[in-house]
């Protein structure tokens, strides 16, 4: 004799009963191990070792904060993600990346690395300070300008 469980009767009790926010807080809160230095313009953990953090796109979207964060190769594509405004992407790797119908507004690059960044439709704002490595006019139609302390990229 089988009866059917529901579905609540499946899952363990902390997974039935648990809010989904600790999973959530779990997610975009990723350990960062690397910090940027602003003297030199490197990612590094306390023994000084220069490196990046692994933080995934879900990540990025969920904590805006991705301080020395390796984003080679990612995609991050709206409208899911839309205008975003005001990100901590200082000492960010972007090598590799694309930026598709989204606008990354007010965001913290200083020390950032947005060369071999793709785009399609996206717009790009932000600090910068003298180690950030931005696009230059190969980035197809979009047209970046670094003045003072702030890289504008528009299409």
């Amino acid at each position: 004799r089988s009866r059917k469980r529901s579905q609540a009767e499946l899952l363990p009790l902390e997974a039935s009963v648990a809010s989904p926010e600790p999973v959530l807080a779990a997610v975009a809160a990723p350990k960062k191990l690397f910090r940027y230095d602003y003297a030199t313009g490197f990612c590094r953990d306390r023994q000084g070792r220069r490196g990046f953090n692994p933080v995934s796109v879900d990540q990025l979207r969920l904590s805006r904060d991705g301080e020395c964060a390796d984003l080679r190769n990612a995609r991050i594509i709206g409208p899911g993600t839309g205008r975003l405004k005001g990100w901590n992407l200082r000492g960010a790797e972007f090598n590799g990346s694309l930026l598709d119908s989204i606008s990354l507004l007010d965001a913290d690059l200083r020390g950032a690395v947005l060369r071999g960044l793709s785009r399609n439709n996206a717009q790009l704002t932000g600090r910068i300070d003298r180690y950030t490595r931005f696009p230059i006019p190969r980035f197809g139609r979009l047209i970046c300008s670094a003045e003072k302390e702030r890289l504008v990229c528009k299409n």
